[in-house]
């Protein structure tokens, strides 16, 4: 955690905010997937393909509703 919090102060005084929105977003998918049992690039790619489909319930993409096993 220490080298994303040094790479984020880094990053945010070079003034690439929007770099560290994505990265700190993505670090926090990637735990929350990890933190639910998920292996994250399986979860990200799920998350892809779902979000191409339209009235696709967000609620029901959340790590903890995600079953991958079948995958």
């Amino acid at each position: 955690m220490h080298q994303v919090i040094e790479g984020h102060e880094a990053i945010g005084l070079s003034g690439f905010d929007n770099g560290v929105k994505y990265g700190t977003g993505m670090y926090s998918i990637v735990e929350t997937a990890k933190a639910n049992g998920l292996t994250p690039y399986d979860y990200i790619t799920h998350l892809l393909e779902q979000f191409s489909q339209p009235g696709r319930d967000i609620e029901q993409l959340l790590p903890w509703n995600v079953n991958l096993d079948g995958l």
